[in-house]
């Protein structure tokens, strides 16, 4: 019987019983890592691999740095690298993954390489650890005969027996593809997987009525009480209700914020965050609601970081704490457990450098999982689900356009995840998956948050609720009392500030006040409207003035617009590539400075608005730019801030994170994360450090250090709806 070990890859035979690339005198060892991308490359042979596909099943982990994906692309392409062969073997397509570029031959191993066998398509490759066996036998590709002679001699039999199967294997399809058309006309479209509704006796009505917004629903396990928080006059405050007779009670804290995080299983006990601004102090505290109304102090369970807290839980038993939180190291959010009599804390899925991380975690009612959002940059959220007795983690759904969502909670039987996008309400089997969709029609609003009170009635917090408001700050970082004023204040989104470098009386910003996402300018006491985008639904971004004033640039959906500010007159740059994520304006205004993406490595170009051509700035450049409004010009590189002109380099004493905003001027560099803004002195290395009470969108700073105009994410008014139906 013939074993076939050996691949041919362009110039390469790939011997995989002994990882190695043979070509004439050349023999290259592969390590584990190269040997395993390598084999499901070949798996695949020149279809597109992407990045998630790699994590899968070469890492076989959830996440994965994209650096090591990166570096471990490298290393494959370095060797398989030619002198015979100038063309590359591995293939990066742009924002889809990677392929192959030569088809794979499948030979036997001390054969004068059959014909029969030159054109097969690679099956199933064995994994590294598979190749300790040492044995390999594929029979679909290998006829057992005894020498390469009698193979010749069945060759054409062979042929003619592959032949007849094909067109009897083509006619089969031909018919039960015909018979599967009258069945799908017959028969409405629908998922094997899925049983879809419609909602009848759809009810909606006010599950809260206080003054301010309402959110952040969160349901006992016995469904008697349920907890939200209220925001009225920029003060949280946290309630819980008892369903039954709708009393409710403030839960206080020694003047602390409080905001509720989950109900302990089985417990009448409310975990939550307890906050101090002024002291920077943060607690996890439980309350004991068994005698409500009365409610004692809090029992305290371990401190916590405040700025980079995010979701909670307790276990039934009271001994385990799971949470997740950012790391001073890490982008994304990673999810931990700690033992509280031990007090040991033990991680449970690892950080992510790729987005947000786990975004919101919910245990089980029984205690055996958790489900958690993982949210990864502007993609759509998923849902996982976490075994804490096997650390099994497996994807549930994902979602088709929520981004941001926490609209999800367990089922009452343990057995099904709930949860909500668009008009749809899924209810998934945690162990098939089959999905139960109801849809709705009138009168319901996509829910942003959502909680579970009984089988077919939920809490929902609608989707919409959040507004972007300009504040003019002082004394932000200085000993005086930070002043906070609100500037062009409306019932809309007000956001992406930003000074012109020639005339900082002149302040521009984007704004959806008239009804769609335009840009304004506020000068001499006078509010403006700078643009009249058609069908301008989404955010803009990127604003940008020129450094002489004449010109206002802005990224609307994947294209960079111009704005003449002497004449009004808005134009496209059509020769920049789309999906522009950092640009400046050069010193002279006469160019912008831009990075682009290509095969993973982030370039920095310039395209001069005269000759209107791009050029080649630095091939190895970094991830944003920024400019001090005075055309200097630097970027980011990993841990390093680099000046793009003298190529100075000043060490990062924090993190930037992918959702950090910053600015620059002659003296300070500033950096936000979440509720937190970092100042850093270019001069001395200082770093000054300044906690808000609320989520920092954008910012900009006066070149004179003194004043701080950013965008503030607020909550508007609304309350918590209760949704039933049959």
């Amino acid at each position: 019987m013939v074993t076939v070990v050996i691949y041919k890859i362009g110039p390469w035979l790939f011997d995989h019983d002994r990882s190695v690339l043979i070509s004439e005198d050349i023999e290259k060892e592969l390590d584990p890592l190269s040997f395993n991308l390598l084999a499901y490359f070949i798996k695949q042979n020149q279809r597109i691999v992407t990045r998630e596909e790699l994590i899968e099943h070469v890492w076989q982990r959830n996440f994965v740095d994209d650096n090591a994906i990166n570096r471990a692309i490298s290393e494959l392409r370095k060797q398989l690298k030619h002198m015979n062969n100038e063309k590359a073997l591995i293939k990066t397509h742009y924002r889809k993954g990677y392929s192959l570029t030569v088809n794979v031959i499948v030979l036997p191993k001390g054969s004068e390489n059959p014909p029969f066998l030159q054109n097969e398509i690679v099956g199933n490759i064995p994994s590294h650890s598979e190749l300790k066996n040492n044995v390999l036998v594929d029979e679909t590709l290998v006829p057992q005969v005894d020498d390469v002679k009698e193979v010749k001699r069945t060759h054409k039999n062979i042929t003619g027996k592959v032949l007849l199967n094909k067109w009897l294997l083509a006619f089969i399809i031909i018919i039960f593809a015909c018979v599967l058309g009258i069945f799908i006309l017959d028969k409405k479209p629908i998922n094997n997987s899925s049983d879809i509704y419609g909602a009848k006796d759809f009810k909606v009505s006010s599950a809260t009525w206080n003054v301010g917004t309402e959110y952040n629903p969160l349901v006992s396990f016995d469904r008697q009480y349920f907890s939200y928080g209220n925001f009225v006059n920029d003060v949280d405050k946290t309630f819980v209700k008892r369903i039954a007779d709708q009393h409710q009670k403030e839960l206080k804290y020694q003047g602390m914020q409080v905001v509720a995080l989950s109900w302990q299983p089985e417990q009448h006990a409310l975990l939550t965050l307890l906050r101090s601004a002024e002291n920077k102090k943060c607690l996890y505290g439980l309350f004991d609601l068994s005698q409500f109304p009365k409610i004692p102090p809090p029992i305290i369970v371990k401190s916590c970081q405040s700025s980079s807290h995010m979701s909670a839980q307790l276990s039934a038993d009271g001994k385990t704490l799971y949470y997740n939180q950012f790391s001073n190291v890490h982008e994304g959010a990673a999810i931990y457990q700690y033992k509280l009599q031990q007090k040991k804390q033990s991680l449970l899925l690892p950080h992510s450098e790729a987005g947000k991380g786990a975004q919101d975690i919910k245990l089980s009612p029984n205690g055996k999982y958790i489900a958690y959002i993982w949210s990864n940059k502007k993609n759509p959220a998923q849902i996982y689900l976490l075994n804490l007795q096997t650390n099994e983690n497996k994807l549930i759904h994902q979602f088709i356009h929520s981004v941001n969502t926490l609209a999800f909670d367990w089922s009452i039987d343990n057995k099904n995840i709930i949860l909500a996008e668009e008009n749809k309400l899924y209810k998934i089997d945690i162990h098939n998956k089959n999905q139960i969709i109801t849809t709705f029609s009138e009168n319901y609003e996509e829910p942003y948050d959502l909680a579970v009170e009984q089988d077919k009635q939920v809490l929902v917090l609608p989707k919409g609720l959040t507004q972007l408001e300009l504040l003019q700050v002082k004394n932000l970082f200085n000993d005086a009392i930070p002043i906070f004023k609100p500037i062009h204040r409306s019932d809309k989104k007000n956001y992406a500030p930003e000074l012109s470098p020639y005339d900082t009386s002149k302040l521009f910003f984007a704004s959806n006040r008239s009804g769609s996402h335009q840009i304004w300018q506020f000068y001499r006491g006078n509010l403006k409207q700078l643009s009249f985008l058609e069908n301008s639904t989404n955010l803009l971004s990127l604003v940008k003035p020129s450094h002489n004033g004449n010109y206002l640039s802005f990224i609307h959906g994947e294209s960079i617009k111009l704005i003449n500010l002497n004449s009004n007159e808005l134009n496209d740059i059509s020769e920049l590539p789309k999906g522009i994520s950092s640009y400046a304006w050069s010193v002279s205004d006469d160019s912008i400075i831009y990075i682009k993406e290509i095969d993973n490595t982030q370039q920095i170009w310039e395209f001069n608005l005269l000759t209107r051509k791009n050029t080649l700035v630095s091939e190895t450049g970094g991830e944003s730019l920024i400019d001090d409004g005075q055309g200097m010009i630097y970027f980011f590189n990993n841990d390093y801030l680099i000046n793009l002109f003298s190529n100075k380099k000043h060490k990062l004493p924090f993190k930037r994170y992918d959702n950090s905003v910053t600015a620059i001027t002659a003296n300070y560099l500033y950096l936000s994360h979440l509720t937190t803004l970092y100042r850093l002195n270019l001069k001395t290395g200082i770093v000054n450090q300044a906690e808000l009470s609320f989520t920092i969108e954008s910012f900009t700073v006066m070149p004179d250090d003194s004043d701080i105009i950013l965008t503030k994410i607020k909550i508007k008014t609304g309350q918590i709806i209760r949704i039933s139906w049959q």
